[in-house]
């Protein structure tokens, strides 16, 4: 694959197209990597195989919400995979729900906090949103590397200690004779 590691996954119904065309080329601005279908998916691509590897490749999932995005198995397929990924992997995945117009949240997704669209400021919010992820995310794995480094230091200065230990020669005692 060419170019940067993708981290946001973009669903969406082809519905709402325009909208989230205005997201993604904001989010890009923003200096977020995004896969998204018109840009990652190619003539002649499998959609099936390009959805799988976008979703396996990204850690937060942007989902626009819509009247038309609800009736869509297409993109009811991708949230319902990124979610299972997330259980199967035991690593967290981030779901970003955004409400366009009148819709009521599918049950899996109104356990996540949503922006709506509407707001004025939704573009910034979801960049800001996407940020703090990043962020929490790379502090949590440098949490993570610092417990284990932590973990490999003392279990190489236990070993050699045993190790000195081990082959420390006594001196034998002056009184000593065979």
């Amino acid at each position: 694959m060419y170019g940067p590691r993708p981290t946001v996954f973009v669903s969406y119904s082809s519905r709402d197209s325009k909208r989230v065309q205005e997201a993604v080329e904001h989010l890009r601005r923003s200096d977020v990597s995004v896969w998204f279908d018109d840009i990652r998916i190619v003539p002649g691509t499998r959609i099936i195989d390009a959805l799988h590897e976008g979703l396996a490749e990204s850690r937060i999932l942007v989902l626009f919400v819509s009247v038309s995005s609800i009736k869509s198995s297409w993109v009811n397929y991708e949230w319902t995979l990124f979610i299972d990924q997330s259980l199967r992997r035991r690593t967290p995945l981030y779901l970003i729900p955004v409400k366009i117009g009148r819709v009521a949240m599918p049950d899996q997704v109104a356990q996540f906090r949503y922006i709506d669209a509407s707001d004025d400021e939704y573009l910034e919010k979801l960049s800001s949103a996407i940020k703090t992820i990043s962020i929490q995310d790379a502090e949590r794995k440098r949490g993570y590397h610092v417990w284990l480094s932590e973990q490999v230091d003392r279990v190489r200065n236990k070993s050699h200690t045993i190790l000195t230990q081990r082959t420390t020669i006594k001196p034998l005692s002056s009184g000593f004779s065979p």
